[in-house]
Formats: C-alpha cells, sequence, structure tokens
C-alpha cells in the first residue's frame, strides 16, 4: 500500500513536470524533438506583421521576401526585383534571441524568439520603445 502511494505521488509530479511549459520561448511549443537549429534552417516567408500592438497590412513587396537560414549558420534575405541581404546567424547562449550579422555590418541585429516550430516562428524586435513582431511560415 504504501510503495502504491509513494509511485501515485511519483507519477503526479512526472506528469506535472511534463505537462507544464518546456519551452525557452513564449509560445512554446512545450516540447519538441527537434532543436532549434533544426527548426530555424529553411525558407521561410512573412505572413503577419505586428507594430506595437496592431497588425500592420504587408504589401505585395513584403510578401514575396524569402528568409533563408542554412544550416552552417549563414542566411540570405531575397527581396525579388530589389536586394539580397547576407548574412550569419546564431542564438543567444540562452537560446531565447538570435542574431542576423549582415555582410559589411559590425553590429549583429538581435531579435526575441517568441515561437519556432516546424511550420511557423515569431520574433520581436524592440527599437527604442516600439515593438515590432514578425510571424514567418515556413515554404
Amino acid at each position: 500500500m504504501k510503495l502504491s502511494k509513494i509511485f501515485l505521488a511519483v507519477c503526479i509530479i512526472a506528469t506535472s513536470l511534463f505537462t507544464s511549459s518546456c519551452s525557452k520561448y513564449e509560445n512554446g511549443p512545450g516540447l519538441t524533438l527537434r532543436t532549434s537549429k533544426a527548426r530555424l534552417t529553411g525558407e521561410w516567408q512573412l505572413t503577419k506583421y505586428v507594430y506595437n500592438g496592431n497588425t500592420e497590412t504587408l504589401n505585395a513587396d513584403d510578401k514575396d521576401d524569402i528568409y533563408k537560414f542554412d544550416k552552417d549558420g549563414t542566411y540570405e534575405i531575397q527581396d525579388p526585383g530589389n536586394s539580397t541581404n547576407k548574412g550569419d546567424w546564431y542564438f543567444s547562449d540562452g537560446g531565447d534571441m538570435f542574431f542576423l550579422n549582415e555582410e559589411g555590418y559590425k553590429i549583429a541585429q538581435g531579435f526575441k524568439i517568441l515561437r519556432i516550430t516546424n511550420k511557423e516562428m515569431v520574433w520581436q524586435e524592440t527599437y527604442k520603445q516600439d515593438k515590432i513582431e514578425y510571424t514567418l511560415e515556413k515554404k
């Protein structure tokens, strides 16, 4: 009887640990077998842009941009008909932020990761008092 009570207590504690948020990101996923790097790599398109809490309408020029992140830590943002930005990307030590260091620049631009799954990621950038949130979907 005593052994079954201990077993039950261990099961309850284990369940609460696994169902509570294990994610380093505000909006999950709570549990994943893929690393953040594996989820980030690939080609993405911007689907939503929120400026200080207000969802902005994406214009055609924004919708056709391709964000490509490679496993080797390089990235390329293609803006068809305009320009292509290239550089290196990396995660912060805690992994809750990532940085884009564009070729030719000494300072990397940092983004807080709010959500990153196999199909969607949400970043937040703070500039002075403005908060800009980007939602991208995998192509």
